[in-house]
């Protein structure tokens, strides 16, 4: 009796997995999601904080290069406005690489962005740096959850993600 049941579980198991749900990704989502990153960096560039607001749920949550955290689409509209004050306009051109999307469930997935030509008022150099954004389809489309920036600290000219590599000599902290 024990073999018999010992015999099921591995049907039992095999059954369960292949049954398990599957991460709906279908070529029309990956590119929605293309598209609000492509609009995201689009208001960005012309200073348009309403639109710019517009691409976040309701209660999306914003994470700055210096680790300022907004809450809120009011928040993140009215923060980034204020923001846009400090670019130097004749100098900023906002471009971005291909983003990569990881798809966590048929709603929610994972965008990595690097992006660069942001100018400041009164700095002497161009920044560059990383968007990680978290995006949940909503009844209206795909929106921005959460976003984080982070810095091209290490400064180097020619950047993307560099997926780890214990080999690769980029990896030592130092920019190439």
């Amino acid at each position: 009796m024990l073999g018999d049941r010992w015999g099921i579980v591995p049907c039992v198991c095999a059954a369960a997995l292949s049954a398990s749900p599957a991460v709906a990704q279908t070529a029309g989502d990956k590119a929605a999601i293309i598209r609000v990153v492509s609009q995201q960096y689009e208001m960005f560039g012309k200073r348009d904080a309403v639109g710019y607001g517009k691409l976040f749920t309701e209660d999306g949550t914003f994470i700055s290069m210096p680790g300022l955290k907004i809450d809120g689409r009011r928040d993140i509209t009215d923060a980034n406005a204020k923001f846009f004050t400090f670019m130097n306009v004749e100098k900023t051109r906002i471009a971005y690489k291909q983003p990569r999307v990881k798809f966590l469930s048929p709603n929610t997935a994972i965008v990595y962005s690097p992006w660069s030509g942001l100018w400041m008022i009164g700095e002497t150099r161009e920044e560059s740096g990383y968007l990680t954004m978290v995006m949940c389809k909503q009844a209206g489309g795909w929106k921005i959850n959460s976003a984080t920036n982070a810095a091209n600290a290490m400064g180097a000219k020619d950047f993307d993600l560099v997926d780890y590599d214990p080999a690769d000599p980029r990896w030592n902290g130092k920019a190439q």
